[in-house]
């Protein structure tokens, strides 16, 4: 499984939910993350992964990026 990371995984996970997308209720809290899924309309599961705040400094890249998915009926444009 690939894991899409998400500077704010509740964020994130809204707007999703508002395009139509399946997004599971339950969102995992553990000591390396928090870990939300979606699901695709062709029942594709993607795991979302928000890296702990302790250990922001850890994951952090010196460049942003803009991460698009583009589903069928619709598109949404996430920075992350």
């Amino acid at each position: 499984m690939i894991d899409f990371r998400a500077a704010d995984l509740q964020r994130l996970l809204a707007p999703l939910e508002a395009e139509g997308l399946q997004v599971d209720e339950k969102i995992d809290d553990q000591s390396h993350g928090r870990f939300g899924w979606i699901t695709d309309p062709e029942a594709h599961r993607i795991e979302l992964w928000e890296a702990p705040r302790r250990d922001e400094r850890r994951y952090r890249t010196s460049t942003s990026a803009v991460a698009v998915f583009v589903f069928p009926f619709a598109s949404v444009a996430v920075s992350v």
